[in-house]
């Protein structure tokens, strides 16, 4: 049924293309529509719609347990250590579209690595060696970013992540520990990193405190969805566009929440940042940006 509506996408589009009058071009989409069912048709624009409002409770869903998440990751990382080289820009998007060249000159994704080299920097403070905890990492793509940020720094990496991802990512970046369990969470790092994941904890004030806990310096909450709308809500992402063949449900939190839950966790607000461009996600309660947070020990 999705490649038939394909063909008939590439079919409108290619009539654009001819430039057909809006009107004949109408009535080819109403007649094509008109036999198509309706149950298929709101399945060809949940496809087509990236971002819906949660109107209930956290729902139950397959989420970063799908099988292509996991291809998905290890193409990315090789779009990204491809983008990447020893003198130029460095707006390598860490979630490159799939089938797309490799790309070092995307504005968003460069403010996103300067972001992440001043935390690098800050959390370094003159030090030969540095250690980072980065939950739900990936295969480790930010440890390519941070060695190509500070290449004179000695960098102990560690990622926590789901089985399946661990397991690609031992094979692909050895130079990172990779963990399934919340053991790593029993010592000290002098940076944890939650870049674009704490928004996927249904309790993400208990993760928020355990991470705290395991940092002696810095913890960095990148790519957080916020919303000045006063309070927080649920939207689920479908993310067909990346090549995940899943969706997953998080949280879109205020400010406000953020720095609260992290003061009762033991820290301060050190830094807010810009991150991501924001959306508008359909019948939610407010517009959603993107915005990364460092954070310090209180004590």
């Amino acid at each position: 049924m999705n490649d038939g509506f394909a063909r008939l996408e590439a079919s409108v589009r290619a009539a654009a293309r001819r430039r057909v009058p809006p009107v004949a071009l109408a009535r080819f989409r109403d007649g094509a529509l008109a036999w198509t069912p309706p149950i298929a048709i709101e399945a060809l624009r949940r496809l087509r719609r990236e971002w819906e409002f949660v109107a209930g409770d956290w729902p139950q869903e397959t989420g970063w347990e799908s099988a292509g998440v996991v291809s998905s990751y290890r193409a990315a990382l090789t779009s990204i250590s491809a983008a990447m080289t020893p003198t130029g820009p460095l707006g390598v998007p860490l979630e490159p579209l799939p089938g797309s060249p490799p790309e070092r000159e995307d504005p968003a994704a460069h403010n996103l690595a300067l972001t992440f080299g001043y935390v690098l920097a800050r959390a370094a403070g003159g030090r030969r060696a540095l250690s980072i905890l980065d939950w739900g990492g990936g295969l480790g793509a930010y440890q390519l970013l941070a060695r190509a940020l500070l290449p004179e720094t000695e960098l102990e990496y560690h990622c926590k992540e789901l089985p399946a991802v661990v397991a690609a990512g031992r094979a692909a970046m050895p130079a990172v520990t990779f963990h399934t369990d919340d053991g790593c969470l029993e010592r000290e790092y002098d940076l944890v990193v939650v870049s674009s994941s704490l928004q996927y904890e249904r309790d993400w004030p208990a993760l928020l405190e355990r991470l705290a806990r395991a940092t002696g310096r810095f913890l960095f909450v990148a790519r957080l969805p916020v919303t000045p709308s006063g309070r927080p809500f649920l939207i689920r992402q479908h993310p067909a566009r990346y090549g995940y063949a899943t969706t997953y449900t998080g949280w879109v939190l205020t400010r406000e929440s953020l720095v609260e839950r992290a003061v009762r966790a033991g820290l301060s607000l050190e830094r807010e940042f810009l991150a991501d461009p924001g959306f508008t996600v359909p019948r939610a309660p407010g517009p959603v940006e993107s915005r990364s947070y460092l954070f310090t020990c209180a004590s």
